[in-house]
């Protein structure tokens, strides 16, 4: 992991599969710049006091499971990418979550 700070290096080691599916879904995206930026804002987002289920270990969760199917996916990498940020839209001090969603996509 050359190139990579020291706060980048530790939140990649807390979840080495995360990391690596994230970083391998920014790659087959195409994606600029560094990587770590939005994954760490991403897993300061899933740490955030409210969140009891919809936290960095549920998409982690929800990835092994979609990696077990994911052959099955012409292209795959939208839908990992979409596993990382679809729960970040949860807002845990609202209630109406689940109603407002279709509105969000």
């Amino acid at each position: 992991m050359r190139g990579t700070s020291k706060s980048q290096k530790l939140w990649y080691s807390l979840t080495d599969f995360l990391g690596a599916t994230w970083l391998s879904t920014w790659n087959n995206l195409g994606l600029q710049g560094d990587p770590w930026v939005p994954y760490i804002a991403l897993a300061k987002d899933y740490g955030q006091k409210g969140r009891h289920y919809h936290t960095f270990s549920h998409v982690e969760d929800c990835l092994r499971t979609f990696n077990s199917v994911s052959h099955l996916i012409a292209d795959p990498t939208p839908c990992a990418s979409a596993s990382f940020i679809t729960i970040a839209l949860y807002y845990t001090a609202r209630h109406d979550n689940e109603e407002r969603a279709p509105a969000r996509r």
